[in-house]
C-alpha cells in the first residue's frame, strides 16, 4: 500500500495542473493525514483563503488512520484518472518534460476566478492570497479601502 501511495503522490505532483480544485483538496487532505496524522497546526489567518481551505479539509479527517488515508488517496485518484498506474504522467499532462515541477498538490484554483488582473479589486487579491499585490495596492493608495460597494 505504501509503495502504491508513493507512486500515486508522484503521479499527482506531475498532473496537478490538470486536476480540479476539489480533487486537489481531497487528495491534499489525505496526503497530509497519511504523512503527518491528525492536524495539529494552527488555523491559517482569515486572509489566507487557500490555506484555510486546505487546513479545514485536513482537519475534517480527525483520527482517520494512516492506512485509510493512503487507501482513500489511491482509490480517489483511480476514480478521477482510471488506469493512472499504467500511464505516463506526461501523457495526462499534455506532453513535455515533467522534471523539476516540485510538489504541486497544494496548488488550488477557484473555478469562478476568471477576472483579469486589471479588473481585480483588493478583495479579489485577498481571495487569491496575493499578499504582495494587496500591499502594493494599499501602499500606492490606488484604491479607497473605506469606499462601500454594492455588497
Amino acid at each position: 500500500l505504501t509503495e502504491s501511495f508513493e507512486l500515486a503522490t508522484e503521479f499527482v505532483r506531475v498532473v496537478a495542473a490538470k486536476l480540479k480544485s476539489e480533487d486537489l483538496l481531497y487528495l491534499y487532505a489525505r496526503f497530509k493525514q497519511a504523512n503527518e496524522g491528525r492536524c495539529k497546526t494552527p488555523k491559517p489567518s482569515f486572509f489566507d483563503f487557500q490555506g484555510k481551505q486546505k487546513w479545514e479539509a485536513w482537519k475534517k479527517l480527525e483520527d482517520m488512520p494512516t492506512l485509510t488515508a493512503k487507501k482513500d488517496y489511491i482509490e480517489y485518484l483511480s476514480k478521477i484518472i482510471p488506469g493512472w498506474q499504467h500511464q505516463e504522467a506526461r501523457d495526462v499532462n499534455g506532453g513535455g518534460d515533467t522534471a523539476g515541477l516540485g510538489i504541486a498538490v497544494s496548488r488550488m484554483v477557484c473555478e469562478d476566478d476568471d477576472i483579469d488582473d486589471c479588473d481585480k479589486t483588493v478583495f479579489d487579491w485577498c481571495k487569491d492570497g496575493n499578499v504582495d499585490k494587496v500591499k502594493t495596492c494599499l501602499n500606492e493608495n490606488t484604491l479607497n479601502v473605506d469606499k462601500l460597494d454594492e455588497e
